[in-house]
């Protein structure tokens, strides 16, 4: 059982994004999501969703898709840790950093818009598990602000998503 902090309800739309800080270690092989059931409701990390890797903007948030098109990840037999292979694109970890980026596409591309949970009515869509923040280890997550009347990546102070990367050996 995952010990560490409650996961966070997605919507359709939604992106958060977890720092990868520098590690010499060669081209990445596999980018990982921590991807986790909710509220008495099974299967949701069973659900597909899509990925990028963005680079670190000036302002230290997300900010070029390093990928074209979003990766497609699916996890269709359920584990803890849902990845896609991203070996071809022969990326490297720079000295900034880099950013993995969870994405919920839009609803059309769930068979299911809601579903009943514990806590009531909820998006049917996967979900990040989090752990506590760390000086090397944040994410942000991308909100609508009203104030600007545009989306913006704001800071979580407290918790990261867990995700993760594993190198060419």
């Amino acid at each position: 059982r995952d010990k560490n902090y409650s996961p966070v309800n997605f919507g359709w739309n939604d992106k958060a994004a977890t720092l990868i800080p520098f590690e010499d270690k060669g081209i990445i092989k596999e980018i990982k999501f921590r991807v986790r059931d909710y509220s008495g409701v099974k299967g949701l990390k069973y659900l597909p969703f899509k990925a990028n890797i963005y680079t670190v903007g000036d302002d230290g948030r997300p900010a070029v898709p390093l990928i074209e098109n979003d990766l497609l990840v699916e996890n269709e037999e359920g584990k803890n840790w849902a990845g896609a292979d991203v070996t071809n694109y022969n990326i490297k970890v720079p000295e900034e950093g880099l950013f993995l980026v969870f994405i919920i596409p839009e609803r059309e591309f769930y068979d299911i818009d809601f579903i009943q949970a514990k806590v009531g009515i909820i998006s049917a869509v996967p979900l990040l598990s989090r752990a506590s923040r760390t000086d090397d280890r944040f994410s942000y997550r991308l909100e609508y602000a009203s104030g600007c009347e545009c989306y913006m990546w704001l800071f979580e102070k407290h918790h990261y998503f867990r995700m993760d990367v594993e190198y060419v050996k």
